[in-house]
């Protein structure tokens, strides 16, 4: 499992494709409020990989992460 950033589409004004100062506020407060670690950008999510065989995942499913099968490459705090 690896953090993953919040991607810079929130600072683009729908209605004119064009960044703007309201999107850059919000993008500066997640990064202040959740930063991705060692860097500046704001920390989204977690991303992970879905590994067995003859295993399927679908909408509506529970699904429960109970152990990782790998080091993490990065700690997250």
């Amino acid at each position: 499992m690896l953090p993953c950033e919040r991607c810079a589409v929130i600072t683009v004004d729908p209605a004119l494709g064009v960044r703007d100062e309201p999107g850059r506020a919000a993008f500066a407060t997640l990064a202040m409020m959740n930063p991705l670690p060692g860097t500046a950008k704001p920390l989204f999510g977690i991303n992970a990989t879905w590994q067995g065989e003859d295993t399927s995942l679908g909408v509506g499913d529970v699904f429960v992460a109970r152990e990782s099968t790998q080091e993490p490459r990065e700690e997250i705090p």
